[in-house]
């Protein structure tokens, strides 16, 4: 009996073209995929690279609103997870996600700031603020994240600075502390 778990389950041992293919083939069969099947789908493309990760994207986008209503912010997580190497396409897929009404969390901040690399680090901070801007309860691990950026940039100064900030307000760990001065 077919069923979208036998539809996902195939996609975990196939390439991601085949995966979107298996996709394409639930729907012929008059089944709709679950929150899962576009995780699989980013995954899988993630693995072959990011311009395969950003096709996949393109045909979610393209699929319509049964398509679009399948994604949440776990799945977009998934999607910045697999880009993580490709700073520049992880923000292009952030704010994707972001037009599309998909939830905003800290999770998905903290893949696109650790992205960045030590020449990006100030949009590692604009990230941030635009996380605030939007009321995303931040924690200490995404705030080591960026203060970890931020060391490696050679913005040392303004690690301390946002560590003094964050140890009043309870969000720095002891990670936080050497991450700073990292």
């Amino acid at each position: 009996r077919k069923n979208s778990i036998t539809f996902n389950t195939a996609m975990t041992s196939v390439q991601w073209a085949q995966s979107l293919s298996l996709t394409c083939d639930l729907k012929s069969c008059g089944l709709q995929g679950d929150r899962v099947t576009p995780s699989l789908v980013f995954s899988a493309a993630g693995t072959r690279g990011w311009q395969d990760l950003l096709h996949v994207v393109e045909m979610i986008l393209a699929g319509g609103k049964e398509m679009l209503d399948t994604m949440d912010a776990a799945t977009c997580n998934a999607a910045l997870l697999a880009a993580k190497d490709q700073w520049q396409v992880v923000i292009q897929l952030l704010h994707t996600f972001h037009n599309c009404k998909v939830e905003r969390n800290i999770i998905g901040y903290s893949t696109a700031i650790g992205a960045c690399s030590t020449e990006a680090w100030f949009i590692s901070l604009e990230l941030w603020q635009e996380a605030m801007r939007w009321r995303v309860q931040a924690d200490a691990m995404a705030l080591n994240v960026l203060l970890t950026t931020l060391s490696r940039g050679d913005q040392w100064p303004l690690a301390l600075e946002m560590l003094r900030e964050a140890a009043e307000t309870s969000d720095a760990d002891v990670i936080s502390y050497n991450a700073a001065r990292a």
